[in-house]
């Protein structure tokens, strides 16, 4: 009997041993067979926003997932929520919006890896649910075509600081930056959301990936640091009316010009070149742009720019808008204006047509004044005119009338502070006399 005993005590554990293995087969076996089904078959208790697809044979899901979302894209939008504006919206049909029922199951692979077990079996065995997004496909030409028209209507163009002058002193006006919308970040950015929510705005702002961005202004505050006052002005009365039109244009071609710091680009100012670019039909010989560049040449000096920096050339007859010696005669095949920055700063040019006058003004840095500059001018020499005459038979003998008077020629000397700036000689004009015929110009010249 005791020996019976010991036997049955030794089989019991075997026997629960035996229990555990059969148990731990059988789940193996079920675990098998569920793995195998979920291979073939969408996990139960799986939707698509909603759209239960649990338990279909994955084809039939990508199928069911496709016609069911090919009718609802057909009426709806694509939201874009854009910072600082109103949302826009485009419709999935301008872009051939469609679900990927395929790329849409394909979060559900990492379901039938060994360490998801246990979510398999909530889905299979539990009330549990797993809701998955759509997966939208689009025409990306068409999405960058409809981004395209949006980025003009957003885009904010840059304005340019401002620089003038009014009573003397230099004003200044602000830049502004614009605002682009960048059609390569946009598209980037919406496909990652169609990924992820397709029906959840997408949001456009300069954060999210520099989808919006600023658009800085080609002229800004700080290019013109070194514009800080005035150094002269100088203003001529126009004589002609005619010679209005000519004076506007040249005017506006030097008006607000920048000349760069001594030794960069652009640190040459040309009264040629700035007529060319303004006035394509741009006359060698006009009288309107010479009094525009006199008043210039005036203002230079006036502003102690050092005669070494400038290159001028005078008339052969002295105008009557300014001094004689403070002229500036322009012909594009051979006379210029030229100015060459002298200064390690930047140096700025006005101009204006006010009323019958014409104002031309210098600014720069405050270091480039040292001393107020006074111009004087000086005759070294003078010669009368030739006089010319012309018969006229309706005189009578003696008579005589003067169509011209002329004018004296004149050697001038251009002084400033007492230093030689120049020495110009002008011809004189001749005197044009209308005479009875026969009359002696002998006695007549007496």
């Amino acid at each position: 009997m005791e020996l019976e005993f010991v036997v049955k005590n030794r089989k019991t554990p075997l026997i629960f041993l035996l229990i555990a293995i059969q148990s731990a087969l059988a789940v193996m076996v079920g675990i098998a067979v569920l793995y195998g089904t979920s291979l073939n078959n969408v996990p139960a208790g799986v939707t698509v926003d909603g759209i239960s697809i649990g338990s279909m044979p994955y084809s039939d899901a990508v199928s069911h997932i496709e016609a069911t979302y090919t009718e609802k894209l057909k009426s709806s939008v694509l939201v874009l929520d854009i910072e600082g504006g109103k949302p826009a919206e485009i419709p999935f049909a301008q872009i051939d919006a469609a679900v990927d029922g395929n790329a849409t199951l394909q979060s559900l692979e990492a379901l039938n890896s060994a360490g998801n077990i246990p979510e398999l079996l909530d889905l299979w065995f539990s009330n549990k649910n797993k809701d998955i997004h759509p997966i939208i496909k689009f025409n990306e030409s068409k999405l960058r075509a409809e981004l395209a028209d949006l980025s003009e209507q957003l885009y904010i163009k840059p304005e340019n600081a401002e620089l003038n002058f009014a009573g003397g002193v230099v004003r200044k006006k602000a830049d502004t930056s614009g605002l682009k919308l960048n059609v390569n970040n946009a598209t980037e950015v919406i496909r990652k959301q169609l990924s992820e929510d397709p029906w959840k705005p997408v949001g456009l702002t300069k954060m999210n990936n520099y989808v919006l961005q600023s658009v800085s202004a080609d002229v800004t505050m700080k290019d013109y640091d070194d514009i800080q006052q005035i150094l002269a002005e100088y203003t001529t009365q126009i004589l002609d009316a005619e010679l209005t039109e000519s004076i506007r244009t040249a005017v506006d071609s030097i008006d607000g010009t920048i000349i760069s710091q001594k030794g960069e680009k652009n640190d040459l100012f040309s009264f040629v070149d700035k007529l060319k670019s303004k006035d394509k039909d741009f006359d060698n010989d006009n009288e309107g742009y010479d009094q525009v560049a006199s008043t210039l040449y005036a203002a230079m000096l006036t502003a102690g720019i050092p005669k070494d920096s400038i290159v001028r050339g005078p008339h052969k007859l002295a105008p009557d808008y300014i001094e004689p010696g403070l002229d500036s005669w322009i012909s594009g095949n051979s006379t210029d204006l030229k100015l060459s920055n002298p200064y390690p700063n930047k140096l700025a040019i006005f101009a204006r047509v006010e009323q019958n006058s014409v104002t031309v003004a210098i600014a720069g840095s405050i270091r480039n004044r040292t001393e107020d500059c006074s111009i004087s001018t000086e005759v070294v020499k003078r010669y009368a005119p030739a006089v010319y005459y012309v018969e006229n038979s309706s005189l009578k003998p003696g008579e005589k009338i003067i169509l011209n008077p002329g004018r004296d020629g004149v050697t001038i000397n251009v002084l400033r502070n007492g230093e030689l700036i120049s020495t110009d000689q002008y011809e004189a004009e001749k005197s044009i006399v209308q005479i009875a015929p026969g009359t002696d110009l002998e006695n007549n010249n007496k």
